[in-house]
């Protein structure tokens, strides 16, 4: 896919340094860190990633079949990374629905959702520079790859949602446009659309939930909003909080208060 895509993306978004590489043995977040030019945005796009990580270093299974990618953006100075997990994730949602059809959900702060399954997450990391913070936003998405089966029940591949899966090349694009609209409007201080998006696909809002804070403080009680900081507000007996960071269980009836 690489000549089209690169094509593609010079119209896009001029400027943007792309690398796409086959095997990547370390994560696609340290190899877009390390390339990454001042002023000058930096596309990685990996087909298989042998060490990848998700969020609180955990291990992600990136295999060939799937859209595996980071771009790392900056100095800037943002107010916090929340927004842009948010973007992140309503853009990747808005692509896969608008090429496959299917209805796709968020689950707060970085899954993305098809019939309650993952099929694909968020990692936002920020890190010191000089002029600001240098940003990288990891995306990855299950597109043609088979999933292990223990993995059936929370998990889902958008080869086994629907008869004609996105080429993986033009669900990039799809994704880099959106992010790139909504990149442009949270630099100028402008929230107010990607908050109304990400709330209108939010499958958390509304919902009975306990949150594991860093730490391991729990919460359980109703999310109410995200507010435009990208926090989720839960609603508990001891009061409003709003949750910077944390794993999110949606809860059945019965497991409130078990």
């Amino acid at each position: 896919m690489e000549e089209s895509v690169r094509e593609k993306l010079r119209s896009l978004w001029p400027g943007l340094e792309t690398h796409f590489a086959e095997t990547c043995r370390e994560s696609s977040q340290d190899i877009a860190r390390r390339l990454l030019r001042p002023g000058r945005p930096c596309l990685v796009v990996c087909s298989e990633i042998l060490e990848a990580r998700g969020r609180m270093g955990r291990k992600w299974l990136a295999p060939r079949g799937g859209l595996w990618f980071s771009l790392a953006l900056g100095p800037l100075q943002l107010e916090n990374l929340g927004l842009l997990a948010l973007a992140c994730g309503v853009s990747v949602a808005k692509a896969i629905a608008r090429l496959t059809g299917l209805e796709v959900r968020l689950k707060w702060p970085n899954d993305v959702l098809v019939r309650e399954r993952k099929v694909a997450g968020i990692l936002v990391e920020a890190f010191q520079a000089e002029g600001g913070l240098v940003y990288v936003l990891g995306v990855g998405v299950n597109v043609n790859n088979l999933l292990p089966g223990e993995m059936a029940g929370v998990a889902t591949s958008l080869v086994y949602e629907t008869e004609n899966p996105p080429e993986r090349g033009t669900l990039l694009v799809e994704i880099l446009a959106s992010l790139r609209e909504y990149l442009q409007e949270i630099v100028e201080g402008h929230v107010e659309r990607v908050i109304s998006d990400y709330r209108g696909l939010s499958a958390t809002i509304g919902q009975r939930v306990r949150v594991r804070l860093p730490g391991g403080v729990e919460l359980e009680g109703k999310a109410v909003d995200v507010d435009e900081a990208g926090r989720l507000v839960v609603e508990t007996m001891r009061g409003v909080f709003s949750v910077e960071a944390g794993d999110v269980e949606h809860l059945r009836h019965t497991d409130i208060g078990s």
